[in-house]
């Protein structure tokens, strides 16, 4: 593997669908040691690069790799990557302990492992209580948990931040950094604008259907108007402007070297 394959990685991706929509030549990269955000208004194909990339949906063209390897090639697919999507709940009927443990069985994981993951997401203590009683908090911890069971390099997020309260998400915060410091890429999409400008390192734009813009956050805030000083006044001022052309910031004065193109940083 050389070097440029590491991480979770778009090139060139498309993926169209009967009823319209989709992807079209999406690229980017989440590198190892960094937290990656995926950003875009619903409907931008945020989910679907997500999706293509854990196998869950095939692709008209391009490549989504994990370490260079597709997610159906990869030979421990639950220890390369853990992902958390919201696209199937927990059976309200069953305990944490129980899901945790039906996974680990499945990932060939050993049954300890499932007391230690849900003391890293503070769960211990309602380990065997019916998931229909926990709180929205409390479902995201979890879904973070099958995603940590299987001490996976990298990790794929969607939506994470829903439904956790100001502790919750500092705690998130906290986890996903570690992870990235311990050589892992995270990617992470989510609508929440202000936490993910506390959040991430890269920020990677869609809109359409199409890269609107990638840079590392500080390069990516510097280039927004005159004044602003947030991801989000960016972030508005790129979807609603459309991308800058290439060597311009979003408020179209020239900035050499700023990765603010349609075909993003290289």
């Amino acid at each position: 593997m050389s070097r440029s394959d590491g991480g979770i990685r778009c090139h060139g991706l498309t993926k169209t669908y009967a009823g319209g929509g989709g992807v079209r030549g999406v690229s980017f990269t989440a590198a190892p040691g960094r937290v990656t955000g995926l950003l875009g208004p619903n409907g931008s194909g945020k989910t679907t690069c997500l999706k293509v990339v854990l196998g869950l949906a095939g692709h008209d063209e391009g490549t989504a790799t994990i370490d260079g390897t597709p997610y159906s090639q990869l030979t421990s697919p639950t220890r390369a990557v853990g992902a958390c999507l919201d696209v199937a709940g927990f059976p309200p009927q069953h305990t944490a302990t129980t899901v945790l443990r039906s996974l680990a069985v499945r990932s060939r994981v050993p049954a300890e492992r499932v007391e230690e993951v849900l003391g890293e997401v503070e769960l211990a203590d309602v380990g065997r209580r019916r998931i229909g009683q926990f709180s929205l908090g409390m479902v995201q911890r979890l879904r973070v948990a099958a995603a940590l069971l299987a001490r996976p390099h990298h990790l794929v997020l969607d939506e994470p931040l829903n439904g956790l309260d100001p502790m919750g998400i500092q705690w998130l915060r906290g986890l996903v950094r570690r992870h990235a410091e311990a050589g892992g890429s995270v990617l992470l999409s989510t609508h929440l604008l202000t936490e993910a400008q506390l959040t991430v390192d890269d920020v990677v734009i869609l809109h359409g259907g199409q890269v609107l813009a990638q840079a590392p956050l500080p390069t990516l805030v510097e280039s927004g108007p005159m004044g602003a000083a947030s991801l989000e006044s960016v972030f508005f001022a790129l979807v609603e402007r459309g991308a800058a052309p290439p060597g311009r910031g979003v408020d179209g004065a020239p900035r050499p070297g700023t990765p603010m193109t349609n075909g993003g940083v290289r």
